[in-house]
């Protein structure tokens, strides 16, 4: 699907890079990329929420600080991103399809990546300056 594509890449990225990394201690690389790409989306759900309280005074600090809000938000990303993309093997498409890329593809697409992950612990930033007591 043309929508996920980009999060497939990121996926690809972070699985590669545990691979390697993980290959030293004998980890799991697909559930470790799954709860790296989960903690990404959260970054981005609290930041979106925490920017928009910042820029618009609309108070959405109770919501923020309730932990029922939070632990629910992190159930449901996790089960979403594992389904999306762990389940029954399905980032074996994408890691053979990426596989694939040339040099030049890889380093404007870790640029993009890098983008991404600068933005979300951006957006981060903006929902931690936005909580306010309540």
């Amino acid at each position: 699907m043309k929508l996920l594509r980009p999060l497939e890449y990121v996926y690809y990225r972070l699985y590669m890079w545990d691979l390697r990394v993980g290959a030293k201690w004998g980890y799991s690389a697909e559930i470790y990329a799954w709860a790296q790409l989960s903690t990404l989306f959260l970054l981005n759900i609290w930041g979106v929420l925490g920017t928009i309280e910042l820029f618009t005074g609309w108070h959405l600090a109770r919501l923020n600080n309730s932990l029922v809000f939070a632990l629910g938000l992190v159930f449901a990303v996790l089960t979403v991103v594992y389904f999306v993309m762990v389940y029954r093997g399905r980032y074996h498409r994408f890691v053979k399809e990426f596989s694939a890329e040339t040099s030049t593809q890889r380093r404007i697409r870790s640029a993009g990546i890098l983008v991404y992950v600068i933005i979300s612990f951006a957006l981060f930033c903006g929902f931690l300056f936005s909580v306010r007591p309540v």
